[in-house]
């Protein structure tokens, strides 16, 4: 643990920021356009998912809604 603690690096986020523009500043073409595609995969991905979870939470909400009773009565 002291070993991990004494080579703790801190970064302010102005420095990391100045770090991830030297990082994109350097990136070769190929490098950048991978990066960019791996992005739009996710994106993709997560377009279908939240298809998925809207269409399920509109179902329970509609469920709930046609089970909803005023009557106070437990028969």
């Amino acid at each position: 643990m002291a070993h991990m603690r004494d080579r703790n690096m801190k970064f302010t986020s102005t420095e990391v920021n100045k770090l991830v523009q030297e990082w994109i500043y350097n990136l070769r073409m190929t490098e950048a356009t991978s990066h960019i595609s791996h992005v739009k995969q996710y994106e993709t991905t997560f377009e279908k998912a939240n298809i998925c979870v809207e269409e399920k939470s509109k179902k329970v909400t509609d469920d709930d809604s046609n089970n909803y009773s005023t009557d106070d009565t437990d028969d």
